[in-house]
């Protein structure tokens, strides 16, 4: 999985894109940092103000301290979770259904939210491929990142996973739902213009790792060549 033949505006859409997928697929991880960071800070800030009076009452002190202590460890599991993300890049190879499904639970809530469910379809042979971790997973997030950012009022995500000749096809398809559903909540203006993905970004990152990508209506098929050697 690496690319050959880019021109320098396939160049920049592929750049541009794998930015945006890095920055979407971090967000919330930087977001738990922040909250975490910022519970023990205040507590502690509460705590200095206390000790500056005249007789600081020692059973609140202690409340102060069990909280603050509470706070770390939240900390602590936050840092662990990202210890863990950034571990999980760093893997030699991933099989295409464990790929595929820690994706689809890991998009399971923001497609939720916009009152649309997702669906996986595929067979235990197709999802048996492995494929070097870090290209899947990106390859795999950009095709969820622009069914999110394409997706119609209602409906469902079908997403199945076939043969593709030699190779797999991983595709991402809406299908229409009952139209007394609830569409739940948007996802336009809580995503900055410039980590909203394209059709045109997703197939230059695609084509970068060797792989084919057909946008469809409000999503599109990913084509893997046949899994290499690993």
């Amino acid at each position: 999985m690496s690319g050959a033949g880019f021109d320098d505006a396939a160049q920049a859409a592929a750049d541009t894109t794998l930015l945006a997928i890095l920055r979407r697929m971090a967000s919330p991880l930087r977001h738990d940092l922040a909250g975490a960071l910022l519970i023990p800070r205040m507590r502690l800030q509460m705590m200095r103000r206390q000790l500056q009076g005249d007789a600081p009452d020692p059973g609140r002190m202690l409340g102060a301290v069990d909280e603050v202590l509470s706070a770390l460890d939240a900390l602590r599991a936050v840092q662990i979770s990202t210890i863990g993300w950034i571990e999980q890049q760093e893997e030699m190879s991933l099989r295409l259904g464990d790929a595929l499904s820690a994706a689809v639970s890991s998009f399971g809530l923001s497609f939720s939210e916009r009152g649309i469910p997702i669906e996986q379809l595929g067979s235990d042979a197709t999802g048996s491929a492995c494929y070097p971790a870090q290209p899947l997973r990106l390859l795999l997030q950009a095709g969820f990142l622009l069914a999110l950012d394409q997706a119609p009022p209602s409906g469902r995500l079908v997403v199945e996973c076939a043969a593709d000749g030699d190779g797999v096809r991983v595709q991402w398809r809406f299908e229409a739902g009952d139209a007394s559903e609830t569409t739940g909540l948007s996802e336009a203006g809580l995503v900055p213009d410039r980590d909203r993905l394209s059709p045109d970004g997703v197939t230059a990152l695609c084509r970068r790792f060797d792989a084919r990508f057909e946008p469809q209506f409000a999503a599109g098929t990913l084509h893997l060549a046949a899994p290499p050697a690993i």
